[in-house]
């Protein structure tokens, strides 16, 4: 293979690995959304929240939950928001 073809084929390399590490690194820049909720001590509470209107979901989670507290479940809700149960052990007392 000619020089000039061995530059190319290593610039192409070069091109296609820096494609794919930029890909990985990718992060989605969206506005959060956030709810309180009650949590009755010694309860399973089960709550939606929704993005606004224009607006798709891409995660969700829980900031801070109170010590003890158990996170049963978060699923997609269609394209723009999440259901979430979350358990309150009776030792736990009322949360907000």
């Amino acid at each position: 293979m000619a020089p000039r073809g061995i530059a190319l084929l290593a610039v192409g390399v070069a091109l296609v690995a820096a494609s794919a590490r930029a890909q990985s690194e990718q992060v989605v820049v969206a506005r959060t959304v956030h709810a309180s909720h009650d949590l009755p001590a010694n309860t399973v509470t089960a709550f939606a929240v929704a993005c606004p209107a224009s607006y798709a979901a891409a995660s969700a989670g829980i900031s801070t939950p109170a010590p003890g507290t158990t996170v049963l479940a978060i699923a997609p809700v269609g394209p723009s928001g999440f259901r979430f149960r979350i358990g309150n052990p009776a030792t736990n007392g009322d949360h907000a």
